[in-house]
Parts: C-alpha cells; structure tokens; sequence
C-alpha cells in the first residue's frame, strides 16, 4: 500500500505543471466543502450560503486553473512543433 502512495505521490508532484497541482487541490478542497452545506442545511442558513459560495468559489477556481494550464500546454505543443 505504502508503494502504490508513494508512486502515486512520485507522479503527482513531478509530472503536473503548478497549476494542475493546484486545479486538483482546489477541487478536493471544494467537494470537502460540500459536506458542511449538507449538515449546516438543518442548522443555520447564513452558514449554508457561506458554505456554498466556498464550495462554488474553489470548484470555480479549479475549473480556471485548469483552462490556464491547457492553454499553456497548447502553446508549448504548437512552439514545438514549429520548431521541428
């Protein structure tokens, strides 16, 4: 188990740009946002509408950073094949 986690960490942190590393954590960070709007539904809703502008703001800035990344990808890819 301790091998596939290492691997996996290996890939993640050496193969993917910074902006992909940080696309991924915001949308981890946005689903675990989600769980509170489901409790806080039944308690408070100010909390709820906090929760869920968080929940929206991060899965947002994960869907933009992802735009960002592949933009700069395609860059790369056309300067690439133009100098070949």
């Amino acid at each position: 188990m301790l091998k596939v986690i290492d691997t996996l960490y290996k890939t993640y942190s050496t193969e993917l740009s910074l902006r992909a590393q940080l696309a991924g954590l915001c949308f981890v960070i946005g689903k675990l946002l989600s769980i509170p709007c489901f409790i806080l539904l039944f308690i408070n809703k100010t909390a709820v509408l906090v929760s869920i502008i968080l929940y929206s703001a991060a899965i947002l800035a994960s869907f933009v950073l992802c735009v960002l990344d592949m933009a700069n990808e395609t860059k790369k890819m056309k300067r690439q094949q133009q100098n070949a």
